[in-house]
């Protein structure tokens, strides 16, 4: 017999849903030196992108994920997307960095600024 302790379901703070809406810019918390990606619905595939730094952010486009990185610590920026899917999509884009610190106080503050981080963004439709 399979007991929930067997499988145990867990929410990640990282994994981010939004509801969608062309009226809403999207605030996306990324970490310095990792990927992460935004997930558009099934068949929707990305038309136009426009980014407002292109020095400090990498992005690339597969399917309908978009694949991000940021290339410098503490960047932020905003992104705009339209889709196959006659879909309209503002994003506000923050890296921050998790520095290492032996300073407590430090290192709750950190803890408190990477809690919003995202690894995956995804969307609902309603």
């Amino acid at each position: 017999s399979i007991s929930i302790a067997d499988n145990p379901v867990t929410i990640d703070s990282r994994i981010k849903t939004f509801v969608y809406s062309n009226n809403e810019i999207y605030n996306v918390v990324f970490n310095y030196g990792y990927h992460s990606y935004i997930e558009f619905s099934k068949g929707e595939t990305i038309k136009m992108l426009a980014i407002g730094d292109t020095v400090s952010w990498k992005v690339k486009p597969v399917d309908n994920k978009l694949f991000i990185i940021p290339l410098e610590k503490n960047g932020k920026t905003n992104m705009l997307i339209e889709t196959s899917k006659g879909r309209s999509y503002a994003f506000d884009l923050i890296c921050r960095s998790a520095g290492e610190s032996n300073n407590d106080k430090k290192d709750v503050k950190q803890r408190l600024c990477l809690r919003d981080l995202a690894y995956i963004v995804r969307f609902y439709y309603p």
